[in-house]
């Protein structure tokens, strides 16, 4: 038997034409899509076979769905119809839900029979995300690497921890994994080969394939996939510890040779020099967790790229509060002269990486000595550095419209030409477009950088230079790559430092602060404290820029409800004020020192937490002495003193009103956490609203059930718009 095996990462882009060419090259006769794994078959099934046909590919839908599966994977004609085109592709999904469709209690059925044939024949197997998930022979069905290492493997879903189960088989070469750089996976991944006892582990990430014809593989796609080498290592699961792997990285072009576990760089990889103006000499600053997205791959590469004899070793962190327990995961560069290896391309640099050590161990933290480190170990982006009295940093709540009079008001009143940077944004140049054309309706100048390094220096000498909003992750890769600033952020940051105005708008602007809001929702934030890791409840909050060091910023703020989660960042980070932006609403903090002023249509929410009490355990937390005030636009206030000057502007709502509603919309979700959490409650008391001043007063104390932190379910199939 041949293997002929397509394993994709996930999240398949339909423009992807290397992968789409390597699938029909290996399907000529067609192929047929079973979206059996997918909650929501009839859009996902029919939008895959399209994707096909758009790319000379012929494709059938098998109408094998996890409602039908009971009959229809019984159904000769099913069979047949497999047997005809001669390939199969398994689209994402829950990996659970197409096992038990195609082998209901471990018993095949005759769609999985006519599969394992065509397999053996030599037929193309493919799938993504989930359908990559089952081809091992064991499968990984849930669980988050922190979870994976720190419980270990589960058997009941509702626990934290790892859950495997028995995949279908056809790679018999190791564990598979999917979506994994961008999901932070390589703890699972481990914590699963070691249960399993499979010496060699594979994980592939997204919009990248590892196509496997006979004994070799080979890496087509976005990114790139990892080998994980177990033969060597020593495990010892009760105290956590993961010691003696090795890691190889291969990027688009590489290969590896599945018998003698060897890879083979793409001859357009050259070894790294040491002559390098990012040639690094140490570890790096920026402090997110390992188990975030892309973090592991950037610290790979700030390794690979580093002087072999000052740098051979890093380590990434990740947290657990509820367990309070530390996880590092170690990484030390290989002795061979060749370990490390990249190549330019237009999208920047490539690496590869061959035979990096790998170790992953845990220890009990409290979680003052865990903040206590971290601030230590990351760097104060501002400190040393002084900003002109000129200076403005703008945040906008949200983005802007022909309906945002007040903001466009206020930045023409800047007379400044505006260069726009879309960076954070999945459509550059539809956002450029959109903003270009909304300043140039309203009267205000503006340009937008073109992307190009070329063009920095004109972001530095720029009067004024605006974030727009979007995906946050995108755009701290952008400002900060491999733990160093980029040059990007250096431009941003000398014109700013100048006397410039840098404005961010809606997800841009909450990275200003130091640590920056980057998901969850109030009820599971009071429920479930903060994390850094993303695949938990509660409210994210990882490190953010560092420009703004005045407080934490939330956007949307009052349409959302996101007191609740603003008030828990700021508790757990020890901020002193947290400001909630509603959607007309921002502020401008003048010469980098303590003055903000609020500005747009509507005022600022400030957070006062500077006489706040604030004690927590596993069963939950009480906060004391809390305060709540509008900061009116056109007014300032003065965060070393707490007092606010300057004139309101006219014909706005009152604080009273606005902080009222605030509070009696915080009050009505806290009072229902017993409907998200069994056992849980929350206890609002000591609630005081002065009508003149609009300043509330109020203290809480939340109850929890006592369960450990649930991660959020990684499930694999798709809604509408995304892709698996």
């Amino acid at each position: 038997m041949v293997l002929c095996l397509a394993i994709i990462g996930g999240r398949l882009e339909p423009d992807n034409l290397a992968i789409f060419q390597g699938l029909r090259e290996r399907a000529p006769g067609g192929i047929a899509v079973l979206a059996t794994a997918s909650q929501m078959p009839h859009e996902v099934g029919p939008e895959m076979v399209a994707d096909f046909r758009n790319h000379d590919t012929e494709a059938e839908l098998v109408p094998l769905f996890h409602g039908n599966a009971a009959t229809a994977a019984q159904d000769p004609r099913i069979v047949a119809q497999i047997e005809r085109l001669g390939a199969v592709y398994f689209t994402g999904g829950d990996q659970s839900t197409l096992l038990r469709a195609l082998a209901p209690n471990g018993r095949e059925t005759p769609v999985l029979a006519a599969i394992r044939r065509l397999h053996t024949r030599g037929g193309l197997i493919a799938g993504s995300s989930a359908g990559a998930a089952i081809m091992s022979t064991t499968a990984i069905i849930g669980g988050t690497s922190m979870e994976a290492v720190i419980h270990g493997v589960v058997g009941d879903p509702e626990l934290p921890g790892l859950l495997v189960g028995n995949g279908l088989g056809f790679f018999p070469h190791g564990l598979v994994d999917q979506h994994f750089i961008q999901r932070g996976r390589i703890g699972r991944l481990v914590a699963a080969m070691a249960f399993a006892s499979e010496p060699y582990g594979f994980g592939v990430d997204e919009n990248t394939a590892m196509f496997v014809d006979g004994h070799m593989l080979s890496v087509v796609g976005e990114k790139g996939a990892l080998v994980v080498n177990g033969s060597l290592a020593h495990t010892d699961a009760r105290h956590r510890r993961y010691d003696h792997y090795r890691v190889s990285y291969l990027d688009d072009g590489d290969a590896w040779n599945l018998v003698e576990g060897m890879a083979m760089p793409h001859p357009r990889k050259k070894p790294t020099r040491r002559a390098s103006s990012r040639h690094f000499v140490g570890p790096g600053y920026l402090q997110r967790s390992v188990f975030a997205p892309n973090v592991f791959d950037e610290l790979l590469g700030r390794l690979a790229e580093g002087d072999s004899e000052r740098y051979a070793r890093d380590i990434g962190t990740a947290y657990d509060p509820d367990a309070q327990i530390e996880v590092t995961v170690e990484l030390e560069r290989s002795n061979l002269p060749s370990a490390s290896r990249v190549t330019r391309t237009a999208q920047g640099k490539r690496f590869t990486v061959l035979d990096y050590g790998l170790n992953i161990r845990c220890r009990a933290l409290e979680p003052e000595v865990r903040k206590a480190w971290l601030h230590r170990h990351t760097k104060q982006l501002m400190r040393g550095r002084t900003v002109a009295a000129s200076a403005r940093l703008i945040a906008i709540g949200a983005g802007l419209s022909d309906d945002s009079l007040a903001w466009l008001a206020e930045l023409r009143a800047l007379d400044q030409r505006i260069t726009i940077i879309t960076v954070a944004s999945g459509k550059p140049d539809e956002v450029a477009a959109d903003y270009r054309g909304l300043f140039e309706r309203h009267g205000i100048r503006c340009t937008v950088w073109d992307g190009s390094e070329a063009t920095l220096p004109l972001l530095a000498s720029s009067a004024a230079n605006l974030l727009t909003g979007g995906n946050q992750d995108r755009l701290m890769r952008a400002l900060f790559q491999q733990g160093e600033e980029t040059p990007l952020l250096d431009a941003v940051l000398s014109a700013y430092r100048g006397g410039g105005s840098l404005i961010a708008v809606g997800g841009s602007a909450t990275a200003l602060s130091s640590a920056m809001i980057c998901g969850g929702a109030s009820d599971e934030a009071l429920l479930y404290g903060a994390s850094p890791d993303p695949w938990y409840r509660g409210v994210v909050v990882q490190e953010g820029v560092g420009v703004f060091r005045e407080g934490l910023i939330d956007q949307h703020f009052a349409s959302r409800n996101r007191l609740g989660r603003l008030l828990v960042a700021c508790l757990e980070e020890g901020a002193r004020y947290g400001f909630g932006l509603p959607e007309e609403a921002g502020f401008a903090s003048l010469g980098g020192g303590h003055r903000v002023q609020a500005l747009g249509g509507a005022g600022t929410v400030v957070l006062d937490l500077r006489e706040a009490h604030y004690s927590s355990g596993p069963r939950g937390f009480e906060a004391l002495g809390l305060s709540l005030r509008l900061l009116e636009s056109g007014q300032v206030l003065d965060t070393a003193s707490g007092a606010i000057s300057g004139n309101a502007q006219a014909g706005l709502a009152r604080p009273a009103t606005v902080i009222g509603d605030v509070l009696a919309r915080f009050e009505a979700d806290a009072s229902r956490l017993g409907e998200v959490e069994s056992g849980a409650g929350c206890e609002v008391f000591g609630v005081s609203l002065d009508e003149t001043s609009g300043t509330a007063r109020l203290s809480l104390r939340i109850s929890r059930s006592g369960e450990t932190r649930r991660s959020i379910r990684e499930l694999d199939w798709k809604k509408a718009g995304t892709r698996q």
